[in-house]
């Protein structure tokens, strides 16, 4: 099995127990990939293929938003977001519907690096029901209304990350390595 998932946390351990309980159904047993966000290589690579679908646009922030998770497995966000500064990208801003930095701490960021505008990017392999009741402009507390509100133009972009070609190759490369003895 290959998760859809961005991250390790309660969603995978939950994924795990039950694939636990199908071991002696299948010849081989049953493996289970690695979330996108498992290694450092993960991260060079993710980052690169954020950093080549958005490029930099003068005065413009982009603001990558996760789901979250939680029990602390919210690390590899924040370690992308490392690793996109760390390829130059002083634009990119991190937010997080559940969990930390939140909407306040990215319109703060943003104002104090002088940036007016923003488009928004869901940190998420599909762009589904999050995207429209908490991020989309049409949702009254929606992170675009918001940020607007704060005296920041925003747009947003309604690809999930499963559009980009390199991120499906992370992924199969996880299925992959899951499949070796």
């Amino acid at each position: 099995m290959q998760p859809a998932l961005i991250v390790a946390g309660s969603t995978l351990d939950a994924l795990l127990a039950e694939a636990s309980g199908w071991e002696g159904a299948f010849p081989g047993g049953v493996a289970v990939g690695e979330p996108l966000l498992s290694s450092a290589r993960d991260l060079r690579d993710v980052a690169r293929a954020i950093a080549e679908a958005h490029p930099v646009r003068p005065g413009r922030a982009l603001v990558l938003v996760g789901h979250g998770a939680t029990g602390g497995a919210n690390q590899p966000y924040l370690a992308l977001l490392d690793e996109l500064r760390a390829q130059g990208r002083a634009d990119c801003f991190l937010g997080l519907l559940d969990g930390a930095p939140g909407i306040d701490e990215v319109t703060g960021g943003i104002k104090a690096a002088g940036l007016g505008t923003a488009t928004l990017v869901p940190l998420m392999l599909t762009a589904g029901s999050h995207v429209a009741r908490q991020l989309a402009d049409g949702a009254p507390d929606g992170w675009q209304a918001q940020l607007r509100a704060a005296g920041v133009e925003a747009d947003l972009d309604m690809r999930g990350l499963g559009s980009l070609p390199a991120i499906r190759t992370v992924f199969l490369n996880h299925a992959r390595a899951a499949l070796r003895p």
